[in-house]
């Protein structure tokens, strides 16, 4: 079962629900694999302090003039819809941080004049973190495009064929959000009763329902602010709502340090057990 824990705003606690779901599964003797699919900012390490393996270099495919001249005919810079070519005469340029390798411009060239060259954009870590098995993408400083890291380490983690895989999505409702989730069996969205949480989990529920993914929602930090609206609106949309996390001092002073928490907090670890309870409830129905 493939879940994606995500969220419309960035700092709602994805990657400590996400975490701690790989803890707990792995506690009751289920094969786990965790993936951090936030490339841009990755930091599921802090709480697993993986053993890292193999380190492995992520490319995509841009063009390149494969002669000094071409045939001028101008299609290559036609068809690409990101701007990417520019045909100049009979030469071209190729800017390749707007470059989204989606090889229309190969299609287009009737001449063969283009070849592929490799860009490297980041990379995948590999290792274990207990019987947790691990896996992290990291993009380049710099680097414009993270969907097609994010859409590598999501499937080359989906390999391992675990009971469960955990998918540590990047926040917002951008094309990384939607690579992440695209191949999820459920969506987890942990949002906060502000008013900013609810504005950014209605837009990411939006996501999931043109997707159509199965949702739970986890409200965390619940007794800081009003989460009379979230709830509502969860409620209104048939979104169960999975877990609700007090906001705890210890908690917070763990979390900070990097030390996982599963385990130490009662009141934490009670709403963990009630999300991967629905989460159960959604595999059966499978």
């Amino acid at each position: 079962m493939k879940i994606a824990v995500a969220g419309g705003k960035g700092g709602t606690g994805k990657t400590l629900v996400a975490t701690t779901l790989a803890q707990y599964f792995s506690s009751g003797g289920h094969g786990v694999v965790y993936c951090d699919a936030d490339a841009e900012g990755p930091n599921g390490r802090l709480f697993l302090h993986p053993d890292i393996e193999q380190v492995v270099p992520q490319s995509v495919s841009i063009p390149a003039l494969n002669a000094p001249h071409c045939s001028g005919c101008g299609m290559c810079q036609s068809v690409c819809a990101f701007n990417a070519i520019l045909a100049v005469g009979k030469k071209i340029m190729v800017f390749s941080e707007l470059c989204h390798s989606c090889e229309a411009c190969f299609i287009a060239c009737a001449d063969g004049m283009l070849a592929r060259h490799n860009r490297h954009i980041g990379n995948i870590s590999v290792g274990t973190a207990g019987n947790i098995r691990f896996f992290e993408a990291s993009l380049n400083v710099g680097e414009a495009r993270v969907a097609p890291l994010i859409s590598a380490v999501v499937a080359t983690a989906a390999k391992e064929g675990a009971d469960f895989t955990i998918i540590d999505n990047p926040p917002g409702t951008s094309c990384a959000a939607v690579a992440g989730q695209d191949d999820a069996d459920v969506v987890v969205l942990v949002t906060e009763p502000t008013p900013f949480g609810l504005h950014d989990l209605k837009l990411a529920m939006d996501l999931c329902h043109q997707l159509q993914k199965p949702m739970l929602a986890v409200i965390n930090r619940a007794d800081l602010g009003d989460a009379t609206a979230v709830t509502a609106h969860l409620a209104s949309q048939a979104v169960p709502l999975a877990a609700e996390i007090p906001f705890e001092r210890e908690l917070a002073v763990m979390t900070a340090d990097g030390c996982a928490p599963f385990g130490l907090v009662p009141v934490f670890d009670n709403e963990m057990r009630r999300l991967a309870t629905h989460i159960l409830q959604q595999r059966e129905a499978m």
